[in-house]
Formats: structure tokens, C-alpha cells, sequence
């Protein structure tokens, strides 16, 4: 009996790995989340460049880390005004997140795009979003606004 409290003891400290190996032998358990306190610390203290090298940093590590890409994207193009590397960020998400990685992404690039006033992209955004999310209200919608911002004549040589 005391043998079978320590394990299932340890299985709750360490997060159900021993668990998972104990009652699942040869089967990996999930990993936990990642905490990102080091970069939102330095975020918080206005540190966003070195917010930004860490996610960076940690990404390299951690390349199917794909959390820590839209939060740096964010970083990017929200307090380091770096609109261009948040870009290639949400671009690079769009291109291997899940649906809901893909979604958040593609609507980062829209903001992006629409407070930046560029039209095309910003329309092809909308496309491609329409396209990836036909089966949503927001998808058609997206279609609907893209095909409205064809119609408009371009606003001072965009």
C-alpha cells in the first residue's frame, strides 16, 4: 500500500509522467507546458528587446514550439514596433500551428496589415483566411471584406 501512494504520489508532483510510464509502460507522457516568466519578466520590465532575443533563443532550442513564435510575434509588433519580423513570425505559424495557432496568426497579420494601411496584403490576408476557414461566419465574412477591398479603387498609390 505504501509502495502504491508514493507512486501515485510522484505522479501528481511531476505532472502524471510517472504515471504515464507506471500504467502506460514504453508510452511517452505529455510534456508540460512551457512557462515563458523569463521573457514576460523581462517584458514586463521593459525589456522587449531582450523579451524578444529570448523567445528567440528559446525557439531555437524549441523549434515545434509554436506558442512561443505568436508570442514573440506579438512582442514584435506590438512593443518593439517591428512590424516586419512580427510578420515573418505570424507568417511562419500560419504555415505549421494547428487550426487555432493558424486562426490567431492570420488575424494578427490582418491587424497588422490593416493598422499598417496595406491594402493588397492585407486582402490577401482576408483571402486566405476565408479560404482556410470556409465552414466559419468570420471566414465568409473575411471573403466578404476582401472582395469589397477589390472593388475599392487604391487610396493614394497602394
Amino acid at each position: 500500500d505504501a509502495a502504491l501512494i508514493w507512486v501515485v504520489w510522484q505522479a501528481v508532483e511531476s505532472g502524471g509522467a510517472i504515471a504515464g510510464s507506471v500504467l502506460a509502460p514504453g508510452a511517452r507522457s505529455t510534456p508540460r507546458a512551457h512557462e515563458y516568466s523569463e521573457q514576460e519578466a523581462l517584458a514586463i520590465r521593459g525589456l522587449y528587446r531582450e523579451a524578444a532575443d529570448s523567445y528567440r533563443t528559446r525557439i531555437v532550442a524549441f523549434p515545434d514550439d509554436v506558442e512561443a513564435r505568436l508570442r514573440l510575434g506579438a512582442l514584435l509588433a506590438n512593443e518593439c514596433n517591428d512590424h516586419g519580423a512580427a510578420v515573418a513570425c505570424f507568417t511562419e505559424v500560419r504555415a505549421s500551428g494547428n487550426d487555432q495557432q493558424r486562426w490567431i496568426a492570420s488575424n494578427a497579420l490582418i491587424d497588422l496589415y490593416r493598422r499598417a494601411g496595406r491594402r493588397d496584403e492585407l486582402r490577401r490576408e482576408l483571402e486566405r483566411l476565408g479560404r482556410d476557414f470556409p465552414a466559419t461566419a468570420e471566414g465568409r465574412q473575411a471573403l466578404r471584406h476582401a472582395e469589397d477591398l477589390a472593388r475599392e479603387p487604391p487610396a493614394g498609390g497602394d
